[in-house]
This record gives structure tokens, C-alpha cells and sequence, in this order.
């Protein structure tokens, strides 16, 4: 019986022992099957020289090219693509964040109309982004033309003058974002625990942004942390719709990071010789904005409300 009694415990620990290791294995499994073995040539890219006939050779000194490019060229388009992906990052994420929050309330309260609401700001996400991009581009060289000239502005051609296109694309980014953070942050007040509201209604906390204050920002909080974290990591390859509006002919002046990046992929066509450059911007990039990642989900832990 004794023997049995220590087998069985023996068993069970080996079995704990399997389950634990699973857990730890899977992530570690996945990081090396989906990014270290899909992006081993990436890497690998980066310390490579190729020239012209297709020969590689080791290089180091991509990093050193890749920082002139950006830093020491004369109105270097990549440094422009970071300053539009920061403009871009910013109006989407900290100033819209209020808007959208404050429509969703609205949404989880079920105020008068907001299924119409609902429906009005869920109709860029339904149509096809392409035909929602040519309705864009139909109305701002029409009616918005129109209401430009309507104003004693002569604008003619809106995507091409240098004082209205960003804030027009950046306008669009932001409108075609807005249902989708809308959707994810009513659906979260949903889950909120009615105990929970009950229970701030009687510790006297009411009106519409006491409740979104002490109640949905508390309550939404990882969800809204998630949304936070992502962003943190894109604010220097945040784009608009370029490539909807303007295919490979945009105007320098609204570059993205992102943009510029794709335009340089299409651009070097079969001659890989530029590949090197461009990788190692890219890992440039991602020194810069994993320790922001890890910083903000820090400070979030830290120092983020609680239903508590």
C-alpha cells in the first residue's frame, strides 16, 4: 500500500512536471517556428552586402548606411515617413481616444438612437475598404472641393496641395478606425459586472462622466491597456491610406515610415542590392520601440485604475 501510495504521488508529480514544461515549451515553440525561422533571413539580411549580380558578402556597415539614411540626407523622405507616422499615431490614438470612448458610453447606456448609431459608425467597416476609398476620393474632388471654393479657399486638387492632404488622410484614418474602437470598448463596458455599477450608484457616483470615470475607464482598463500597448509599439510605423488613394505616386510630403518602406520593397524590383539598407532600418526601428512596449505595459501594471 505504501509503495502504491508513493507511486501514485511519483506519477502525479511527473505528470505536473509535463504540464508545466508544455506551457513554457508552446509560447517558446511558437516564437521559433512563427518569427525566429520566418525572419531568420531578415536578420540575416541585415549584415549582408549584395551587389549587383546577385553575391552576397558580410557587411556591417548597414546600420551605419541605414542611420545616414535617415539622419544625414537632405530632406530624407524616411525621416519625413517617421514624422507623418508620429502626426498619424498621435490624432489616432490620444486625441481620438476620447471621442471614442465617450460614443461608446453613449452606446452601453443605449441612449436614444444608438442603434442608428451604431450602425452609422460600423458602415466603414462593412463596405470593402477599396469602395469606401473611392467614395473618399469622389467626395473630397467634388463636394468638399465645392464647400472649399464655397468658403473663398480655390483648391482645386485637395490630395495634391502640401496644406490640406495630411490633415484630409489623417481626417480618414481616423474616421475609419472610429467604429472598430468603438465596438471593442462598448463591448467590454458590456462585461462589466451590474453589482459592480450598482454599487458605485450607491457610494452617489453618477452623471455621465463621473460613470465613465469611476466606472467604465476602471472597468474597460485591460481591454483599453491592450489597445494602448499595441499602439505603443507602432508609433513610428503608424500610416494612413496611401496606398488606397495613391497607389506608388504619392507626393513626398505625406509619406509614412510604412509607406516608404513599401515603396522601397517595390522600387528595388529585382535588384536586391538596397534590401540590406531597408532591413536594418526596420530592426533600428524595432530598438527603438520594444523597450517603449515594455515600458508602457509597466507603468500600466503599475500605476492603471482598477474596479478595486
Amino acid at each position: 500500500m505504501e509503495r502504491s501510495k508513493k507511486q501514485l504521488f511519483s506519477d502525479k508529480k511527473r505528470s505536473d512536471y509535463i504540464f508545466v514544461y508544455g506551457i513554457i515549451a508552446w509560447p517558446f515553440l511558437v516564437w521559433l517556428f512563427f518569427f525566429l525561422l520566418t525572419n531568420i533571413e531578415s536578420i540575416a539580411l541585415a549584415f549582408e552586402k549584395i551587389d549587383v549580380y546577385g553575391n552576397t558578402t558580410f557587411y556591417a556597415g548597414n546600420f551605419k548606411d541605414a542611420f545616414d539614411l535617415i539622419f544625414r540626407t537632405k530632406d530624407s523622405p524616411l525621416m519625413t515617413g517617421f514624422v507623418n507616422s508620429l502626426k498619424y499615431w498621435f490624432w489616432t490614438n490620444v486625441f481620438c481616444f476620447p471621442i471614442t470612448f465617450t460614443f461608446s458610453y453613449l452606446i452601453w447606456k443605449k441612449i436614444y438612437g444608438f442603434r442608428i448609431m451604431r450602425l452609422v459608425i460600423m458602415v466603414p467597416h462593412v463596405i470593402s475598404g477599396f469602395v469606401m476609398t473611392m467614395i473618399m476620393k469622389v467626395f473630397i474632388n467634388g463636394p468638399l472641393v465645392s464647400v472649399f471654393q464655397g468658403v473663398g479657399l480655390n483648391v482645386a486638387m485637395p490630395l495634391r496641395n502640401p496644406q490640406y492632404t495630411l490633415g484630409i488622410l489623417i481626417f480618414y484614418t481616423c474616421w475609419s478606425s472610429f467604429g472598430f474602437s468603438c465596438l471593442m470598448y462598448s463591448n467590454a463596458m458590456k462585461e462589466i459586472d451590474e453589482s459592480i455599477v450598482e454599487s458605485y450608484h450607491i457610494d452617489g457616483v453618477s452623471g455621465m462622466w463621473s460613470e465613465i470615470w469611476h466606472i467604465c475607464l476602471p472597468g474597460t482598463f485591460q481591454t483599453i491597456s491592450t489597445f494602448i500597448i499595441t499602439a505603443s509599439g507602432s508609433f513610428l510605423m503608424t500610416g494612413g491610406p496611401l496606398l488606397a488613394f495613391y497607389m506608388y505616386n504619392a507626393p513626398t510630403y505625406v509619406y509614412s515610415a510604412t509607406y516608404y518602406f513599401t515603396l522601397q520593397i517595390y522600387n528595388v524590383g529585382t535588384n536586391y542590392s538596397g534590401y540590406p539598407v531597408i532591413t536594418a532600418a526596420g530592426f533600428m526601428i524595432s530598438f527603438v520601440t520594444i523597450p517603449v512596449v515594455y515600458l508602457t505595459r509597466f507603468l500600466l501594471n503599475k500605476y492603471g485604475p482598477s474596479e478595486e
